[in-house]
């Protein structure tokens, strides 16, 4: 489902925020049925369908999408760190360090910022990057597409860039396919939003999806876990 807006919303009682509702029309308040009597539901603003959002891990703080960059917390205001929207937001495992990618779909600048919004380091990578994840405070996973046109097809890839500070940035292929014209038209720039990147809790293996395009054969993904330090999948 799919509208032109989503509202943002918080339950007081838990101090967790719920997920964007997709109202018709964008209502003021999410239709939520048998809500039981100690939560209640308050409206926090309205971001767009494709806004990021992510919780610091104290489940108080949360960064969002709205126009640029911005931090809030719960029951109060919203702070702007970044004049630049982001496609993709996230915290460290700490919450000491929060990460944000901008950019077209040629080139990303991932900007590091520390918990009170410091620019710390910005990392440029080729590519459009709609997803990242910190192994640990030190280092943090960026999936980055790139797709090249020509009159037959194209060139659909992923890297994976692995982020250390003070250390040369390191990547390494996840993806490579040439599919058909036809295939590129049919996904348009969704194609961009195709890995779904995801970090297991010991932060040793990710999970993501692997869009494949074989000859004579309908795109599909692949649900591929590997390993990080082996590279085994």
């Amino acid at each position: 489902m799919k509208k032109n807006c989503r509202n943002l919303f918080i339950s007081t009682g838990l101090l967790f925020l719920l997920n964007f509702a997709l109202l018709s029309g964008c209502a003021k308040k999410m239709p939520i049925m048998d809500l039981p009597e100690q939560y209640s539901v308050q409206h926090l603003g309205s971001v767009s369908t494709d806004s990021p959002i992510a919780w610091h891990p104290d489940s108080e703080h949360y960064a969002v999408s709205a126009s640029g960059l911005a931090i809030g917390q719960v029951g109060e205001s919203v702070s702007s760190v970044d004049r630049h929207s982001p496609k993709a937001i996230s915290w460290s495992p700490t919450g000491a360090f929060i990460a944000s990618s901008t950019g077209s779909t040629e080139n990303s600048s991932i900007r590091i910022f520390s918990s009170d919004g410091t620019v710390l380091a910005d990392v440029a990578v080729e590519g459009s990057v709609h997803d990242l994840g910190w192994t640990s405070d030190n280092e943090l996973l960026i999936a980055a597409v790139s797709v090249k046109t020509f009159s037959f097809g194209g060139n659909y890839s992923v890297r994976l860039y692995r982020w250390r500070q003070n250390e040369e940035l390191s990547h390494e292929v996840l993806a490579d396919t040439s599919p058909l014209k036809s295939n590129l038209q049919a996904m348009g720039d969704s194609i961009y939003d195709s890995v779904h990147l995801q970090i297991s809790p010991f932060h040793d293996e990710i999970i993501y999806t692997r869009l494949l395009t074989p000859p004579n054969v309908d795109m599909h993904y692949q649900l591929v876990v590997r390993h990080l330090d082996s590279g085994s999948e």
